[in-house]
């Protein structure tokens, strides 16, 4: 079968949906797409119903007032609404229900929440909470974690592009290679200790200089605070990243420089490649996790969303050929805007 494809490369407002309506008018008015063979998708409802009433009020101006008449006969809308209605009139080779309940955006997210919640256990979650307070990955307003996000995200990407749990394997441990080769290689020295070390000079430094000033004294606070959390073991990165800016008032500036030398070694910290590494692999687990859990979470009630739609549609067109050939004769031209 040979494949007639033209494929339209354009920025938006350069006229791509103007030259869509043109290239379905002029066939339908040459004849060589009957309205019955025609397939339109867009990405919005809104768009699929403009393309739609441009065409027909064209068709009318033209004078093709039966063509106008007729397009109620063509596929007009969204991917999803085109797939509803292929796999709908192919149910049994598809193997679904004629009678196909779609999860609507705002429900799909929240049923993958439970989803994350079932995939997750409590040590994970812990882990991944720590990972993400030492790597400043939750937002200091709403308290919220970026990982959640980050999880749906890519779970999303994983079922758009049918990837396998292989593939994604795969892709974590290329991410974190990616990620790590914009760092120094790891140091073999104690890096923690050289900074509880500076942390200490400067303070007795900064003690035995007179130095009272309101700036310096917060300075002060600030890296004895830092030298609690290094002894606890709680410094975050964002800590070590702090240290190499601040600094005290004029008069002390120069006795903090061996606080900041020792600081901004940071990026060579083994603790900070393998806490980027863990939390890298451990949201692509969970993000595999989750989307088994999620998938089980709409068979069992029967549901599926945009997504499914689209995959549906793509494996009964590959795995019944005989579904294809019938679409094959039926069809004269798809158009995707």
């Amino acid at each position: 079968m040979k494949n007639n494809i033209t494929f339209i490369a354009a920025g938006a407002g350069s006229g791509k949906t103007f030259r869509v309506i043109q290239e379905i008018q002029t066939r339908l008015i040459a004849g060589s797409c009957r309205p019955d063979g025609l397939i339109a998708t867009t990405f919005t409802i809104k768009a699929a119903n403009e393309l739609s009433e441009r065409i027909r009020q064209n068709l009318y101006r033209g004078g093709k007032h039966p063509l106008a008449e007729r397009l109620n006969e063509a596929s007009i809308g969204t991917v999803d609404k085109v797939c509803k209605q292929i796999l709908t009139r192919f149910a049994f080779e598809a193997g679904v229900s004629p009678q196909i309940e779609v999860l609507a955006e705002e429900d799909a997210s929240l049923l993958f929440v439970q989803a994350v919640e079932l995939a997750m256990s409590f040590k994970d979650t812990g882990r991944l909470q720590e990972l993400a307070d030492r790597l400043g990955q939750r937002n200091s307003q709403t308290k919220e974690y970026a990982w959640k996000k980050t999880v749906h995200g890519m779970a999303n990407r994983v079922r758009e592009n049918n990837f396998t749990e292989a593939a994604v394997l795969k892709m974590s441990e290329r991410c974190c290679e990616e990620m790590l080769s914009h760092f120094p290689p790891v140091s073999k020295d104690d890096l923690e200790a050289q900074l509880s070390k500076a942390i200490h000079n400067v303070s007795e430094k900064i003690s035995q200089n007179g130095d009272g000033t309101s700036g310096t004294q917060n300075y002060c606070r600030f890296i004895e605070q830092c030298q609690r959390d290094l002894d606890n073991g709680h410094l975050a990165w964002s800590g070590w990243v702090k240290l190499t800016k601040d600094k005290p008032t004029k008069k002390s500036e120069d006795v903090a420089a061996l606080v900041i030398e020792a600081a901004n070694r940071y990026e060579a910290h083994p603790r900070l490649h393998s806490d980027i590494r863990d939390y890298i692999e451990l949201i692509f687990r969970v993000a595999t996790r989750s989307l088994a859990e999620y998938q089980n979470l709409k068979s069992e009630r029967g549901l599926v969303d945009f997504t499914d739609l689209e995959q549906q549609t793509l494996a009964l067109l590959e795995n019944h050929p005989e579904v294809a050939a019938t679409l094959t004769a039926e069809l004269d031209l798809v158009v995707v805007d």
